[in-house]
């Protein structure tokens, strides 16, 4: 399942961009919980962690995009916490929607590729019986800004 952050981040109210520029987001990675409810700081030490701009843009389209996820993004820094989770929920709940999303109905021998700077991307449930062969490509390029 893919995410088209670029799409999400176009269908935004003007006056949310607005409020979401220049803003920028702790995303902690730890891998152990899909809760970020659960990511307190004791949790968390010794965790790998970054501070991003919760809008990039593009470096190659120059296409704004939101740089936000349900698993890793913890909270909006200098925000209120109350008020960061839940404009971050309704981000999350916007980006999750049906409206940005495409899930590969997948076959034998096929191939997919996206540019992991500006597209999420999830797996979905499969039989464990099957065969997956996955492989991880990465191209150095410029980085989003």
């Amino acid at each position: 399942m893919f995410c088209i952050c670029s799409e999400a981040y176009d269908h935004l109210p003007r006056n949310l961009k607005a409020t979401l520029s220049g803003k920028l987001v702790l995303n902690v990675y730890d891998y152990q919980s899909n809760n970020r409810y659960a990511k307190t700081e004791e949790r968390t030490l010794g965790v790998p962690s970054a501070v991003h701009p919760i809008v990039r843009t593009h470096p190659e389209t120059r296409r704004k995009f939101l740089f936000v996820n349900r698993l890793m993004t913890d909270y909006i820094i200098d925000m209120e916490r109350d008020f960061s989770n839940q404009l971050l929920e309704d981000l999350f709940d916007h980006i999750e929607s049906k409206n940005y999303l495409y899930e590969h109905k997948w076959k034998s021998n096929d191939f997919a590729i996206w540019d992991n700077r500006c597209t999420l991307h999830a797996r979905t449930g499969f039989d464990l019986k099957e065969c997956r062969l996955l492989r991880r490509y990465a191209v150095e390029r410029e980085k989003p800004f």
